[in-house]
């Protein structure tokens, strides 16, 4: 994640609660989000189906759940 707007917040409280190997992404100068989307739809067409599905299903289940409980739980390992 970005250190800028929520993201700073997020980064700490990841530190507070003891996740010290958390470093902020630092995109690519120049670029949004477009862009950096953009140039990883290489890897995905290169063969990696299972990968777009699972990203896919994932975004769907927040958006429709409004809720960040799938990532608590995989932290938790379960």
């Amino acid at each position: 994640m970005e250190d800028k707007s929520s993201g700073t917040q997020l980064i700490q409280e990841l530190k507070a609660a003891g996740q010290y190997r958390v470093k902020p992404y630092a995109p690519p100068q120049q670029t949004d989000k477009v862009m950096r989307l953009h140039s990883q739809t290489a890897k995905f067409e290169g063969g990696y189906d299972d990968q777009v599905d699972s990203t896919a299903q994932a975004l769907d289940y927040m958006h429709n759940n409004n809720s960040l409980d799938v990532w608590n739980r995989l932290g938790r390992g379960y």
